[in-house]
């Protein structure tokens, strides 16, 4: 397995954070 860098796996969270922030947003966190 690769290793990952701090960088990288605070890039991988954020970038899921923005992902879960859209759905919350589109669908509304009840619903999503």
């Amino acid at each position: 397995m690769a290793r990952r860098t701090k960088e990288d796996a605070d890039a991988t969270r954020n970038n899921l954070l923005d992902a879960a922030e859209l759905v919350f947003y589109e669908k509304g966190v009840a619903r999503a």
